[in-house]
């Protein structure tokens, strides 16, 4: 998140072992600090 934050990145999506057994991602809007999790499907 970190090199995120260094380029200005707008969102950051976490997809880790928990995330691929649920089927989501976790976006993540680094200016408001807002997280939201979606299906992938809808990504």
């Amino acid at each position: 998140m970190k090199a995120a934050d260094k380029v200005n990145a707008k969102y950051f999506c976490i997809i880790g072992s928990n995330e691929i057994q649920s089927a989501t991602i976790i976006i993540k809007d680094l200016q408001s600090k807002a997280e939201k999790t979606i299906k992938i499907s809808e990504f």
